[in-house]
């Protein structure tokens, strides 16, 4: 009888544990996506694209994009609203590198576009990477060939 008190109050004691570890790493996830989502917020001019077959690409008819901390987002051309809608992060483990890696991800939902000509592309979620102050690098997340747009804080 004695082991089995001493069996329960263990398997109550792991119990709590366990339980504290996960409310922990939910905690310190969820501060570490808030930073990026406060990372994001603003005006970002474009300063180029990448990747793609052709190595580069034009920018076409956008030059301003904007994430508003009401989860909304917009992108611009020449002071008029082109494109919008709403966005969201997620955090998902890097395909790329072969260790643990995280990267987080933007999801663009767009409500509207008034450019057909327009190449911000919102079909795929994109990488999210802060290259050095005030630079951002949205590139397209699972995609061989994909492209990489390059902004700086405006």
């Amino acid at each position: 009888m004695i082991f089995v008190d001493i069996f329960v109050m263990n398997v109550l004691r792991m119990k709590k544990l366990v339980i504290i570890s996960v409310l922990i790493f939910l905690t310190v996830s969820a501060c570490e996506k808030q930073e990026v989502y406060n990372d994001l917020q603003g005006r970002w001019r474009i300063s180029g694209i990448s990747g793609s077959i052709a190595g580069s690409q034009q920018v076409r008819n956008f030059d301003i994009l904007y994430f508003k901390q009401s989860g909304l987002y917009t992108v611009f051309f020449d002071g008029s609203a082109i494109q919008g809608g709403s966005y969201n992060l997620e955090k998902k483990k890097s395909e790329n590198s072969g260790d643990n890696t995280w990267e987080f991800r933007v999801r663009f939902t767009e409500s509207y576009s008034n450019d057909q000509y327009c190449n911000f592309y919102t079909d795929f979620p994109l990488i999210i990477t802060f290259d050095k102050d005030n630079t951002l690098t949205l590139s397209q997340a699972d995609i061989t060939d994909g492209l990489n747009y390059h902004f700086l804080r405006d």
